[in-house]
């Protein structure tokens, strides 16, 4: 190895033949641990110290390389190779060096090796100094090298011994606090990783709570801007975060935030920021009841309905009804009427925004963790919504508009139908509808035959209530086994049914 060594030195064309070398030895596994203990004083060199492109890019390939294996991955993390990756991450470095070493140590600190465990590994990452140094980035002026330690900051606060150890070094706290502070592209991006990461961890949220991380993001949102995108951003990170059990307990300490909400909201619904808000409100109420709960006392509800009879205004409804709180409320009041007269609409694409939000509630009523009382619920809106109305002919004679995107979203809705017991019955003694069911022949696009057969799957689950003769039960079965581009040996007359 030494020759080899010697010949990269001398930073000519043979050097990019030798790097090219080490990174295909690399990639197969061969030799790794011996190339990688090279990596302060002979591949990083060889980034910006010879004057070839060749040289600088082959180099470039094997710290790439050395990244994606356990040994390689170990030197990034060894002491005595930290001030090379300083000095190849700092501002006098190539911004394309920088990248490079930043995606680096990012994969080095947060691919955990097997059989190592999580608190050994970043004590190595921190005490190394490997942390320190990517950190030192997150104010970089090239965005994509900012926000890998924003990345990094995220991962560790998901980890429980991450946490500790980042509130144990004072200087890492004041990088990620003056991060957030910046409101810029790579702060929101932090932000969101942060967000994801307190969403799904309860330890998270309140480490991040703690932190002043959630007041920043409330305040983001609060404040009065003309910046929309970064109001956007900050509504987003919000949802996010409020995905958390704990997340209405912190609203509930912000009561700003839910005025700031109406307020958006009550806006002409042509305004960028009522759309924002409305997507909001319907995003931030499906998650769970307690979110749903919170929507009625903030006046969450009341504002939406306002805007029913427009499609943001039918969405952020949808989202609102796949909780029991607001859908009992939206029973009691009747304003599910906004969904079917959308689907009895003349224009096609209201009568898409109708399916699509008729079928969320339901699907919501479907999922595993729905309670006897959500699925009461749901049975009450399909009695009252589509029975009694008589809109649920209406609606699934709409699988045979002429325009796909209204016949997928038709079949979404029978999809979400058949996933519940109490509807089965009503969609298979339609015989129209079950001839369609039956016949494989009759949708051609993807999309549509894809989500026909999810249905059928779904009618297989409760084929014991289907009031059919055994042989078309055993078809439909049959079916439900063959895939979705099953295509009958006999075929079927067409559909001849228009939607009006």
């Amino acid at each position: 190895m030494e020759g080899e060594v010697e010949a990269i030195r001398k930073g000519d064309s043979q050097a990019a033949v030798v790097l090219e070398s080490w990174a295909g030895r690399v990639r197969r596994g061969d030799g790794v641990a011996g190339i990688a203990a090279r990596l302060g004083d002979v591949v990083c060199p060889a980034l910006t110290a010879y004057g070839l492109p060749s040289v600088h890019e082959a180099a470039g390939r094997v710290l790439a390389s050395l990244a994606d294996k356990r040994e390689g991955r170990a030197a990034f993390l060894d002491p005595q190779h930290a001030a090379v990756l300083s000095a190849a991450t700092s501002r006098d470095a190539p911004p394309q060096v920088r990248e490079l070493i930043s995606r680096c140590l990012h994969r080095s600190i947060t691919m955990v090796a097997d059989g190592t465990g999580i608190a050994d590994h970043l004590e190595q990452a921190f005490s190394s100094g490997a942390v320190a140094v990517l950190f030192a980035t997150i104010d970089d002026p090239e965005v994509a090298v900012a926000c890998k330690a924003g990345e990094t900051l995220a991962w560790l606060v998901a980890a429980g011994p991450g946490r500790a150890r980042l509130a144990a070094d004072d200087a890492a706290m004041q990088k990620l606090k003056d991060a957030i502070r910046a409101e810029n592209e790579v702060s929101l991006r932090i932000l969101d990783g942060l967000g994801e990461a307190g969403a799904h961890n309860r330890e998270a949220f309140v480490f991040l709570r703690e932190l002043g991380v959630l007041d920043s993001i409330a305040n983001g949102v609060a404040k009065s801007t003309t910046d929309l995108l970064l109001l956007l951003n900050y509504l987003e990170v919000l949802e996010l975060i409020c995905r958390s059990p704990l997340g209405v307990e912190f609203c509930g300490t912000r009561p700003d935030l839910g005025d700031r909400i109406v307020r958006l909201a009550e806006q002409d619904v042509s305004a960028p920021v009522c759309g924002f808000a409305l997507r909001f409100i319907g995003n931030f109420a499906r998650h769970s009841a307690e979110n749903a709960g919170y929507a009625l006392r903030a006046g969450w509800y009341d504002v939406a309905v306002k805007h029913k009879a427009v499609d943001k205004g039918l969405e952020s409804l949808a989202g609102l009804a796949c909780r029991v709180p607001t859908l009992l409320r939206m029973l009691t009041t009747a304003d599910f009427s906004a969904f079917t007269d959308a689907v009895a609409a003349r224009d096609p694409t209201m009568q898409e925004t109708g399916l699509h939000c008729l079928a969320q509630p339901f699907e919501a009523a479907a999922e595993p963790d729905a309670d006897a009382a959500h699925r009461e619920a749901a049975e009450q809106l399909f009695t009252d919504a589509l029975l009694r109305t008589g809109y649920l002919k209406k609606a699934v004679s709409l699988r045979s508009h002429s325009i796909t995107s209204v016949r997928l979203a038709a079949l979404r809705l029978i999809a979400a139908l058949a996933s519940n017991s109490f509807t089965v019955n009503h969609l298979t003694s339609d015989q129209v509808l079950w001839d369609y069911i039956l016949d494989p022949n009759i949708e051609l696009d993807m999309m549509c035959k894809e989500t026909k057969f999810g249905a059928i799957q779904k009618l297989v689950k409760y084929n014991a209530l289907i009031k059919r003769p055994d042989k078309e039960i055993a078809e439909l079965e049959s079916l439900g086994r063959a895939g979705p581009w099953a295509v009958n040996r006999k075929l079927h007359a067409p559909n001849t049914e228009v939607a009006e």
